[in-house]
């Protein structure tokens, strides 16, 4: 029990990491770096190995994920578009919960203890299985009366998207041990599975002309099984090993929760725009909101390599002094990239949208100019807090991002069905903004750090920026 409270207790350092991007690196790689030189060579070589096949992987997966979204908003329009938003947001407020952070307990204790793999893996395939097949049963239960009055015909379409949690989940923890395992070429391969697939029905719905948002709910069903499929094939002996032990199913359980609550705040910041969105605005608006949203995302895949390599650079700094230093480095770099493809995305939305998306999606350009500011200002917000978590300062992040949401829930309500779909842009920028502002105030006030030293877009930022590029794959 001695041995648990030390391995959650470090955990939760590492709360904040998205389990999609690079940042998955395994805490156990990370503390091993910082106490022991020994290692180090290997573990550098190691972790950018997994940096480029994750960064390779998120990259391709974003791709796929615009094409199969510029396919459903030809076939759909603005307002089918929205009708399919509607059916993926009850999947979004399920991932709220999800698998109560088994994937990333899954992922540190691979990394922990090798030889337990087997185990550790199914372990958490049971424990995913249960807690998704109670929130599929959930939303089948409960679906068709959470729809609002004017979309009580998307009741079938949210009885077929709820098993495609279960796939869903259980595919997680598969990714999560190649993750600790440090086999990202193969996490690489089967992360892009889901989308591939997707993608491929997306077009082939297009090009057959059958504007119906059941199929596209088929298809995300099929993508997500399909994977499982292969995952299960291809770990086979794992799975015929025998039952998994109470001890695993404990230690996951008592992780996964320790490291997922510090992030349910940072997830409803991803999730609840569109909770507004749908029950505030007509299906036509909500269509334009997430065509826009698509396109401002795509910042935040390109930015989140650097806040994932900044994120585990800052881990291994012992130096309180250099730690503050490099913290600071980053973010005045950071600011630099934010700002110019900030400024690229700016020029290409107009055309992305009338040839892209299409004509009908013309009138998302104010909300698509509000959001790609919003997300520039969230991502800073992202490498802040990664940064003062790893100097550990996990509370400033928590109460950034619960102030963001409320700002999101509560002017939302208030000012969207008013403004419609530019208000509910506008909502979201001013969130951001605000979470920004509290985590700056919180450099500020922890680490003693003058407020002239956080401005980035100065002479010497661009001087420093081939030194700090170096600094941080050092």
């Amino acid at each position: 029990m001695c041995r648990l409270r030390r391995f959650v207790g470090a955990g939760a350092r590492h709360a904040h990491s998205d389990m999609l991007t690079a940042a998955e690196v395994p805490h156990a790689w990370r503390t091993l770096c910082m106490h022991s030189r020994e290692p180090m060579k290997q573990g550098r070589t190691s972790f950018l190995h997994g940096f480029v096949w994750t960064g390779i992987s998120t990259a391709l997966s974003a791709a796929l994920g615009l094409g199969s979204g510029v396919a459903s908003a030809r076939v759909l329009g603005p307002d089918g578009r929205g009708e399919l938003a509607t059916v993926f947001m009850y999947m979004s407020i399920a991932t709220l919960i999800g698998i109560l952070g088994l994937d990333q307990a899954t992922a540190y204790l691979t990394g922990k203890r090798p030889e337990e793999e087997k185990g550790i893996v199914r372990a958490g395939m049971v424990l995913a299985f249960v807690l998704s097949t109670i929130q599929a049963a959930l939303l089948i239960t409960c679906g068709r009366m959470l729809l609002p009055a004017d979309r009580l015909h998307l009741a079938r379409a949210v009885l077929l998207v709820a098993p495609a949690l279960i796939p869903m989940c259980i595919c997680q923890v598969f990714s999560a041990a190649d993750q600790g395992a440090f086999r990202f070429r193969r996490r690489a391969a089967f992360f892009l599975a889901q989308p591939g697939t997707y993608f491929v029905a997306a077009v082939a719905i297009w090009y057959s002309g059958s504007p119906v948002v059941l199929w596209f709910v088929v298809a995300f069903l099929g993508g997500h099984t399909l994977t499982l499929l292969l995952r299960v094939l291809h770990r086979a002996s794992t799975l015929c090993g025998g039952l998994p032990s109470t001890h695993h199913m404990a230690t996951l359980l008592l992780l996964g929760l320790r490291l997922h609550a510090p992030q349910l705040a940072w997830i409803a910041i991803l999730k609840l725009d569109m909770v507004v969105g749908v029950y505030c605005l007509p299906t036509g608006e909500l269509g334009l909101y997430v065509v826009a949203m698509s396109i401002a995302l795509t910042q935040k895949l390109v930015l989140e390599a650097f806040a994932s390599v900044s994120f585990a650079k800052l881990s291994r700094e012992r130096s309180p002094d250099r730690a503050d230093a490099m913290l600071l480095r980053h973010f005045r770099v950071a600011q630099v990239l934010h700002t110019l493809v900030l400024l690229a995305l700016l020029v290409m939305s107009g055309f992305l949208l009338r040839i892209g998306f299409g004509a009908a999606f013309a009138a998302a350009a104010w909300p698509t100019y509000f959001l790609l500011v919003s997300w520039s200002l969230l991502s800073l917000s992202a490498l802040l807090d990664r940064g003062l978590r790893a100097l550990g300062h996990i509370v400033p992040g928590i109460l950034a991002f619960v102030l963001a949401a409320a700002v999101l829930v509560l002017v939302g309500f208030a000012l969207v069905p008013r403004y419609g779909v530019e208000g509910l842009a506008a909502v979201h920028l001013l969130a951001s903004l605000c979470a920004l502002t509290t985590l700056v105030s919180a450099l500020i006030c922890l680490r003693r750090v003058p407020a002239a030293e956080l401005l980035g877009l100065r002479i010497q930022t661009f001087r420093d920026m081939l030194d700090a590029a170096r600094t941080i794959f050092r």
